[in-house]
């Protein structure tokens, strides 16, 4: 027989790797391991970034939050000052009107009657208003209307002084008295004060007309502030010695302080 032929193959016999290849291998292995460090590497920094940023944000606003409370306290503290430095103002300024109101000038007609008292025919009749300052002060710039008026029974005066003569005594001292005349009876055609007769006497004692004496006064205190008073009476009838107060018209302002 002959021989076998041997049909294995050959393998080629493997060359050492020389140190050349070599590095190049680890050099690619760490390649690979600085490219995944790298990769791994940088997500870190930029959450230790995110959270660095949000840490300062949060203080920021921590620090805004802070200073609001902080003007919110004071402006609270300033309206507190400013709400205690008005009442405490309000209330000075109420005692020193209180102060003043007893100090000022007080205008009244304590007195109010005919001359004569007992109406006399024949005579001239007048009223005599007594205005008086009884107050503590002066009065000053006092002046204002007061008239007589006759009218029918059951009817009112009329309370306007358009066209009517004034008095002004200007300034009144304390307990100072001005006293205002005015003539009852008028001749009808020349309006000049004329003598009481029979038949205006009967008149007026029957009721048919009363005869009212009323005016407005006014007048300004040492402290710059302006005042007024109202007056009304009527004669009382049938007796006709002595003027009652009216209904109404009998005022005086409520103490002015502004």
């Amino acid at each position: 027989m002959g021989k076998r032929r041997n049909t294995k193959k050959k393998q080629p016999s493997r060359q050492p790797r020389s140190n050349a290849q070599n590095e190049t291998k680890e050099a690619r292995l760490n390649g690979s391991n600085a490219v995944a460090t790298e990769t791994v590497a940088y997500p870190q920094a930029d959450r230790s970034f995110a959270n660095i940023t949000l840490l300062v944000n949060s203080l920021g606003t921590l620090v805004s939050i802070g200073v609001l409370i902080v003007y919110a306290l004071q402006l609270r503290e300033m309206k507190s000052a400013t709400t205690a430095a008005t009442t405490s103002a309000k209330a000075a300024e109420g005692a020193l009107r209180v102060g003043q109101s007893s100090e000022r000038a007080w205008i009244a007609t304590p007195v109010v009657k005919t001359d004569p008292i007992i109406p006399q025919i024949g005579q001239l009749l007048d009223a005599v208003v007594n205005v008086k300052n009884v107050g503590n002060t002066p009065a000053l710039k006092v002046g204002g209307h007061i008239v007589v008026e006759p009218v029918p029974r059951g009817s009112k005066p009329n309370f306007s002084y358009e066209g009517d003569k004034s008095f002004s005594p200007g300034i009144m001292q304390p307990g100072t008295d001005y006293f205002v005349r005015i003539p009852i009876i008028l001749h009808l055609t020349t309006k000049e004060p004329g003598p009481l007769t029979p038949p205006i006497l009967a008149n007026l004692r029957a009721n048919d007309s009363t005869i009212f004496i009323h005016g407005r006064i006014d007048y300004e205190d040492v402290f710059g502030r302006a005042h007024w008073i109202t007056i009304c009476y009527s004669w009382i009838t049938p007796t006709l010695h002595a003027f009652g107060a009216c209904d109404g018209h009998n005022d005086v302002d409520i103490d002015n302080t502004h």
